[in-house]
């Protein structure tokens, strides 16, 4: 029969900044989370407020610090991601509150817009559509400015200019 393990509270909080070699998921967990959701089978809950808490911080930029502060392997992050549906929403919800914080610090010059815009749309899911409206666009200027238009005038007896033939020649 496999012995279950008995960690106390205080344990728990002293070993949040170092992982044990066992990694229970308690010591991935804030103080305040484990306060609300004691039991033991609620270790997604937890995770859930730890996260969102963690993204009220006025200095949290990237997923990657959330799992670096805590000591969570990013791809055991997106293994339960992947796996549940609540972790899943509150990830989103993460994502997009992350989002906002570098979008606004690029328009009061904070951040650099240039490497915030770069890759704002893996937190923003808007951002795919905007970015793909701007590539059309630019895409549409770049193709009538791609050739020479010559355009034949004619003067008018009055003085105005009535145009007669108009060729477009493409590179």
């Amino acid at each position: 029969m496999a012995k279950n393990k008995v960690i106390k509270s205080s344990t728990i909080i002293k070993s949040l900044d170092t992982p044990s070699r066992d990694c229970e998921w308690l010591e991935y967990l804030g103080e305040e989370s484990l306060r609300l959701y004691p039991g033991k089978n609620d270790w997604r809950k937890r995770l859930c407020v730890t996260m969102l808490r963690w993204a009220c911080n006025d200095d949290s930029l990237e997923i990657q610090q959330f799992c670096m502060h805590y000591g969570i392997p990013y791809i055991t992050l997106k293994n339960y991601v992947d796996t549940y549906s609540d972790v899943k929403g509150v990830y989103d919800e993460v994502k997009l509150r992350l989002a906002s914080r570098r979008r606004i610090g690029a328009l009061k010059r904070i951040y650099d817009k240039d490497v915030v815009f770069k890759d704002l749309h893996t937190y923003d899911p808007e951002w795919v559509e905007i970015n793909a409206y701007h590539a059309r666009l630019k895409k549409e200027v770049e193709e009538r400015s791609s050739g020479n238009l010559m355009v034949i005038m004619e003067r008018l007896d009055d003085g105005g200019l009535k145009e007669v033939a108009r060729h477009e020649k493409k590179n």
